[in-house]
């Protein structure tokens, strides 16, 4: 099911508009900039911005998305790029067309807003601001609410939190507000603000796995599951049935997965990595000043490109050179995603 999912949406981005036979990859797209002597350049203006070479340059690639368009959450995908926005639903950008086209409508969601997007087992979810999460139906380019059964605050306050909810019980009419997903090993998991619910059958019944706050971000690593919480970094070495915390040092505002390296950032600017399931961490960030703010940051080659309250910067170890992009406005800062070969960003509020 998983992959006529991605053929049917491959099909429908394909279709949506005339294909060019001048389109090349985003590698090809432009030539390499003087590394030595490229100077401090302030970001293009634009929802969605590109760079094929490390962070030197960048270009808009959000031109044809609507000026008011506000870009909130950015997800490369095998068939191009996935964008929720603040007031527009969500966008799907085909490395064929290189267009941005809306996808799904908005009767199914409660609001516009959309707090996240996740391709995960081989099928796309999104996160609706206090409106519960949907799986995107290429075919009829539809989005199907899989939160119905999850329950609420309200109803969590009186179960156990080993508690199954079963989906023959009235749907939950106030959707718990979902800030991850996960679908991994047949299983489907959210980290919500009430803490992390796993189904074993697409949202039918739900299975309360943690209770103790907010979980903002799940991963899956060697097999290993990661949360990030208001309080740190959990991890669960049995399939999510016991989570224990292996730093718990302010808020995770990231954890992600760069090819063979887990990382995780926090609120108060520390960034870490590792490449064993977390036997030896490294502080990415230790060249940096105690007052340096770090907001997100993408593996380019054997470098770091790093989001900061100055700007882009690029380095390794001790070793940061100066902003390569400085942003006109304070407390906005990029959000990255990509690797060696491109990387986006969008703008995002810090601390939020």
């Amino acid at each position: 099911m998983n992959h006529l999912l991605l053929s049917a949406l491959a099909y429908v981005m394909a279709t949506s508009f005339a294909f060019k036979s001048d389109v090349s990859s985003p590698d090809a797209s432009c030539q390499q900039t003087n590394r030595t002597s490229q100077p401090v350049a302030a970001a293009p203006q634009g929802p969605v911005i590109q760079s094929i070479d490390g962070g030197y340059s960048w270009e808009n690639i959000g031109e044809n998305l609507s000026p008011e368009t506000w870009v909130t959450s950015l997800t490369p995908a095998p068939f191009g790029l996935v964008a929720g926005t603040e007031n527009d639903g969500v966008y799907l950008r085909s490395h064929l067309t290189r267009q941005w086209i809306k996808i799904g409508g908005k009767s199914s969601f409660r609001t516009e807003k959309i707090s996240g997007t996740f391709v995960s087992g081989g099928n796309l979810y999104v996160t609706v601001f206090q409106g519960g999460f949907f799986r995107y139906d290429p075919v009829p380019n539809t989005w199907k609410a899989m939160h119905e059964h999850l329950p609420n605050a309200n109803a969590q306050a009186l179960l156990s939190p080993d508690s199954a909810f079963v989906g023959g019980h009235q749907p939950n009419p106030i959707p718990n507000n979902v800030r991850a997903v996960l679908h991994y090993d047949n299983s489907l998991w959210v980290g919500t603000d009430q803490g992390i619910f796993q189904s074993l059958d697409e949202g039918v019944t739900w299975k309360q796995c943690y209770h103790e706050g907010q979980v903002t971000s799940l991963v899956e690593n060697n097999g290993y599951l990661w949360a990030g919480t208001y309080r740190g970094l959990m991890r669960s070495e049995d399939e999510g049935r016991q989570w224990r915390y292996v730093f718990e040092d302010g808020t995770a505002t990231r954890v992600k997965q760069l090819e063979k390296e887990l990382v995780y950032v926090t609120m108060n600017g520390v960034a870490r990595t590792t490449v064993n399931n977390g036997l030896s961490w490294h502080t990415v960030t230790q060249g940096f000043s105690a007052n340096r703010y770090i907001f997100d940051l993408v593996k380019s080659g054997s470098d770091w490109l790093i989001s900061s309250e100055e700007g882009l910067i690029r380095g390794t170890g001790s070793s940061f050179i100066s902003p390569l992009v400085r942003l006109a406005q304070r407390n906005i800062y990029l959000q990255l995603e990509g690797n060696d070969k491109v990387i986006y960003a969008i703008r995002g509020n810090g601390g939020c």
